[in-house]
């Protein structure tokens, strides 16, 4: 998008700054260039919304997991740790309370609430405001003129210096929050592997008390009498005589 925006730059002071283009190049630079802007935009929209939605997965899915932990105190549910980011004024500060809580929340101790949040998270939120607003204002300029009206140099180099600074900002808010969720995903990795212990250590403990002498003996007894019915039944069919274990003789 930078690459875009200073191809863009460079063309406009080429034609009405240094005079370099003729006004046939300019123009036909010009439609080349609206082309080339046009594709990259709409390749860049569709990565944002694609990143909108696995982050927003991730928020819902991380805070879930939280609370199936049955961490105490939990104040945000999932679906509102991604609902927030749409409620206007509110997404301005609830979004970041609600990632606070995820991160102090994975480290599952009994103190969470006391927990230091990462250092990037100043930064991610303050890059992230920064980010919607240059775009926010890039947007009101962009509709500025009626419908149909030329943008002047200015207005044009103007809007274009105001999406390098919102993709500036976002690119350093994308490697925050990649930090973060490290930290988030690496906690909550741990818990689950400590939970897929258990259930081995759980299910050897069985196997031991299946083990046990008890155990044992109950399957010898059963091992002794599934032999008695074997031999009664035997005797039965050649009508003979049967025994039982107490010495007892049957005529079958």
């Amino acid at each position: 998008m930078n690459k875009k925006n200073l191809i863009q730059i460079d063309l406009i002071n080429s034609y009405f700054v240094t005079s370099e283009l003729s006004v046939e190049t300019f123009l036909y630079l010009a439609e080349r260039n609206d082309i080339r802007v046009q594709a990259v935009s709409l390749i860049y929209m569709i990565i944002l919304f694609a990143s909108f939605f696995v982050i927003g997965r991730w928020l819902y899915l991380s805070c879930k997991m939280n609370h199936e932990m049955k961490i105490d105190k939990l104040k945000y549910s999932p679906g509102w740790c991604v609902g927030w980011h749409f409620i206007p004024f509110a997404n301005l500060f609830k979004p970041y309370l609600a990632l606070k809580e995820i991160y102090k929340a994975s480290f599952n101790t009994q103190e969470w609430k006391e927990q230091k949040p990462h250092g990037m998270f100043p930064l991610w939120w303050t890059t992230w405001i920064i980010s919607n607003g240059f775009s926010n204002l890039s947007l009101r300029r962009t509709f500025e003129n009626d419908f149909g009206q030329d943008f002047s140099f200015s207005q044009l180099n103007n809007i274009a210096y105001l999406d390098i600074a919102a993709d500036i900002t976002l690119v350093v808010c994308s490697f925050a929050l990649i930090k973060i969720i490290k930290v988030v995903s690496d906690n909550q990795s741990k818990f689950d592997l400590a939970i897929i212990k258990d259930l081995f250590d759980l299910q050897s403990s069985v196997g031991e008390h299946i083990n046990s002498p008890h155990q044992k003996r109950v399957r010898e007894r059963l091992e002794s009498n599934t032999q008695e019915i074997d031999q009664l039944l035997i005797s039965m069919r050649e009508g003979s005589k049967y025994t039982d274990a107490a010495g007892t003789v049957y005529n079958i």
